[in-house]
């Protein structure tokens, strides 16, 4: 179902998520937030059974979006 990959990148763990790289902010190797990796998990199935390409543009987005909130 849902495979999770961690890459030691010196700036937290980058979940990788059926293709995609999503930053979280980790405590203890421990992901944070893992309600957005469940609705990325989503939207990347709907990506197949809808538009492709108008799914991949609000996908984008939303990484651009949470990757901002984690930032701060």
């Amino acid at each position: 179902m849902l495979s999770l990959q961690k890459k030691n990148t010196g700036k937290g763990i980058f979940t990788h998520l059926t293709g995609w790289l999503v930053k979280t902010k980790t405590l203890n190797n421990k992901i944070y937030f893992p309600e957005i990796a469940i609705v990325l998990y989503s939207l990347e199935r709907e990506i197949w059974i809808n538009s492709k390409y108008y799914l991949m543009k609000i996908l984008y987005k939303y990484i651009v979006y949470v990757d901002l909130l984690l930032l701060f």
